[in-house]
């Protein structure tokens, strides 16, 4: 494995803890467009154990603001990508 590698499989981790900060802070919009990233960088580089931390976000988001389309959207696209890890 090189080191460049190795960096941008931590991209998706990085990524998704931007998202959670985001969330934190407030500003839905951003913690949406960081998990997006997160889930594409997650498909890309295989590193697919991000994608549960995705989802419990996206549930967490969810549990706390009812009826949020960005928890709803991240979801979505989480799920979306397992599906197509599962088939």
């Amino acid at each position: 494995m090189h080191m460049s590698d190795l960096s941008d499989n931590r991209r998706a981790s990085a990524f998704c803890d931007a998202s959670k900060i985001y969330t934190t802070l407030g500003d839905m919009d951003q913690a949406e467009q960081y998990a997006m990233q997160a889930v594409d960088k997650a498909v890309e580089t295989r590193q697919l154990q991000v994608l549960p931390r995705l989802s419990k976000l996206a549930s967490a988001i969810q549990a706390t603001k009812p009826g949020n389309a960005q928890g709803r959207a991240i979801q979505e696209y989480v799920h979306d990508a397992q599906q197509r890890f599962s088939n």
